[in-house]
């Protein structure tokens, strides 16, 4: 995922940096980052998911195109040519960044 995996303490543990087939857990309102191998960056592309149904969509914005809801995200994830996976992020209800510290 990142060449800079010091700088993320909270994957410091190997149990959560391993992938995990996640896709049936995801949420509307999980936040995605797209992995890619593009030397010096660690993610290319963020978006919303927008679950409907068993289908998971993503909204992002398109160079030229404004923000669109793509329709699949596995297929989006996959057309992207230098992705090599997705990191997820789920927003916690009440939680503040300095209750996250301690």
């Amino acid at each position: 995922m990142s060449s800079h995996l010091d700088r993320y303490p909270a994957l410091q543990s190997p149990a959560l940096f391993n992938c995990i087939d996640a896709l049936p857990s995801l949420q509307s309102g999980d936040i995605f980052a797209v992995a890619t191998r593009v030397g010096g960056l660690d993610v290319s592309h963020t978006g919303i998911l927008v679950r409907d149904g068993s289908r998971l969509d993503a909204i992002h914005a398109a160079p030229g195109r404004g923000v669109m809801r793509s329709r699949s995200f596995t297929r989006y994830l996959r057309s992207m040519p230098d992705a090599i996976g997705a990191v997820i992020v789920r927003p916690q209800r009440g939680k503040t960044v300095s209750s996250l510290r301690q």
